[in-house]
């Protein structure tokens, strides 16, 4: 218990609670996380299909998983989202995502449609839309 209450853990904490409120969009996963939410993803995948969403089906794999993530319906074939602020956010995703396939856009491991449309960067040493145990070698 000593360790919790140590200099460097409060600092610790307090720079990962700074860090936490910037996230204004949380991606809706509970406790088993991106992993956790495949059979999901995959079902979803399914009716975006069938509902004709070509545009969510042309984002790379992380980016669809991380929409999927932030949707509000367990549903692909319409997306729905809690804040204006994240379907501005998905917007922008799509924006870059026909960016890169018109070729006005190039993305960087750091600098990509995910991470520019939801207008913060990737945790370093993890990836977004992957899940807490992919590093940036497996998710790149």
């Amino acid at each position: 218990m000593a360790e919790k209450t140590a200099p460097e853990s409060l600092a610790l904490s307090e720079k990962n609670s700074l860090q936490a409120k910037k996230n204004i969009h949380h991606p809706s996963l509970g406790l088993c996380g991106y992993e956790g939410k495949e059979e999901m993803f995959r079902k979803m995948e399914e009716e975006a299909v069938a509902a004709g969403n070509t545009k969510v089906m042309k984002l790379k794999p992380r980016t669809k998983r991380s929409v999927f993530a932030r949707n509000l319906e367990e549903s692909g074939s319409s997306l729905k989202f809690g804040k204006p602020a994240t379907q501005e956010a998905v917007s922008r995703i799509m924006k870059y995502s026909e960016d890169i396939k018109k070729g006005s856009f190039t993305p960087s491991r750091e600098k990509d449609e995910l991470s520019l449309g939801l207008g913060n960067p990737e945790h370093t040493g993890r990836v977004r839309g992957l899940g807490k145990h992919k590093t940036w070698k497996e998710g790149f």
